[in-house]
């Protein structure tokens, strides 16, 4: 089933699926400004390198692909990026990889809060 989901977000731009993703997080009730960094740090990737990139780094070795990221963004930038960043850079894309599973039942995105918060 997330395999069929996914072939559907992959066929989204960045707008369509930042707006679905905005309606998941509005579920968990965070604030508004919470709601624009986990959108900011998801998408960051697309921004910098396209689609199919963002698409490539989010599969099941996402942990591994944002270190070879993390590696990349720092030979184009000369700079590294903090380790807090990094955190929740990932902490994003795991919250992102939930709206990926989510079916559209309101009680399992209240879980997956509780789940992050625990």
């Amino acid at each position: 089933m997330r395999k069929d989901r996914i072939a559907k977000y992959r066929q989204l731009s960045l707008n369509e699926l930042e707006q679905l993703y905005v309606k998941y997080l509005n579920l968990l009730a965070l604030d508004p400004k919470s709601v624009q960094v986990y959108l900011n740090f998801t998408f960051y990737v697309w921004r910098i390198n396209g689609g199919e990139f963002f698409w490539n780094t989010i599969n099941d070795k996402f942990e591994k692909n944002i270190e070879d990221f993390t590696i990349a963004y720092k030979s184009k930038r000369d700079k590294e990026v903090p380790k807090s960043s990094l955190a929740l850079f990932k902490t994003c894309i795991k919250c992102f990889k939930d709206f990926l599973d989510y079916d559209g039942n309101y009680e399992d995105a209240l879980v997956k809060k509780v789940e992050q918060k625990g």
